[in-house]
C-alpha cells in the first residue's frame, strides 16, 4: 500500500516539466533501452558523469538497495522518478487527501481491500 501511494503522488503529482527532465534523463541512463535500470546501465551512466568506476559500484549497490522498492534487482521509472523527487515537499495533505481519493473508489472514506485489487 505504502508503495503504490508513493508511486501515485510522484507519478501524478510531479510537474510537466520536472516529468519530462526525469524522463529524459531515464532514458539516457537506459543504455540497453529495456525499460529499466540495471546495476550495468547505473554503473555506465555514472561512469561518464564521474569518471570513477571503482568507487561508484559501491554507491550503485546501496542506491539500488534503497531505490528499488519492489527488490526486483533493476531501477524501474516510478522507482527513479520517486528516488528523483523531492519527496517531503509533495507530503502536502492535499497531495495526501488526493492519493488517498484514488485508492477510496466508493468515496466512503475507508480504503477496502477490494479497492485495491
Amino acid at each position: 500500500m505504502e508503495y503504490a501511494i508513493v508511486n501515485y503522488i510522484t507519478n501524478f503529482l510531479t510537474s510537466a516539466q520536472n516529468q519530462k527532465a526525469l524522463r529524459e534523463t531515464f532514458l539516457k541512463l537506459d543504455k540497453d533501452k529495456d525499460g529499466v535500470l540495471s546495476k550495468s546501465d547505473l554503473i555506465d551512466g555514472f561512469s561518464n558523469f564521474y569518471g570513477n568506476k571503482v568507487f561508484l559500484e559501491a554507491e550503485i549497490d546501496k542506491l539500488l538497495e534503497d531505490v528499488d522498492l519492489n527488490k526486483n534487482g533493476v531501477i524501474d521509472y516510478s522507482e527513479f522518478v520517486t528516488a528523483s523527487s523531492n519527496f517531503r515537499e509533495m507530503l502536502t495533505e492535499v497531495n495526501l487527501k488526493e492519493a488517498f481519493k484514488q485508492f477510496d473508489i466508493d468515496g466512503d472514506g475507508h480504503i477496502e481491500f477490494e479497492e485495491l485489487k
